[in-house]
């Protein structure tokens, strides 16, 4: 069962972003590091060593410092080039061009991509 302290580390952790973890540091990327006081920071340090099973310290960024190298800022930038190029792949797609010329005037408004679901 989860515990407050670390359902607390589970939200922090889902709204920032991971920029490294070590043995014993959890670098993350916020937006505003301002709204961590020093007690809550310690909060968060508290449920981070529980969760790890040892002390660990937390660092704190501002976003925009760093944050646009992260595994999971590239995963998303290389996803969205992914879609941009099937877009235009489904544009120039023969079928498609039958399609608008049976039509004319007609045009393309909108490529929907959509994603696989895995069974669960």
């Amino acid at each position: 069962m989860e515990t407050t302290k670390n359902k607390s580390l589970v939200s922090i952790l889902r709204n920032s972003v991971l920029l490294k973890i070590t043995e014993d540091t959890l670098s993350i990327c916020f937006k505003n590091t301002d709204l961590f006081s020093e007690p809550r920071r310690k909060q968060i340090e508290e449920a981070a060593a529980t969760y790890f099973g040892h002390p660990i310290k937390v660092l704190y960024e501002e976003e925009g410092k760093g944050i646009d190298d992260t595994i999971r800022v590239k995963q998303e930038q290389e996803e969205l080039e992914r879609e941009k190029e099937q877009k235009k792949m489904a544009k120039k797609d023969k079928k498609v061009q039958q399609i608008l010329s049976s039509f004319p005037g007609s045009k393309i408004r909108n490529i929907e991509i959509i994603k696989e679901v895995e069974d669960v």
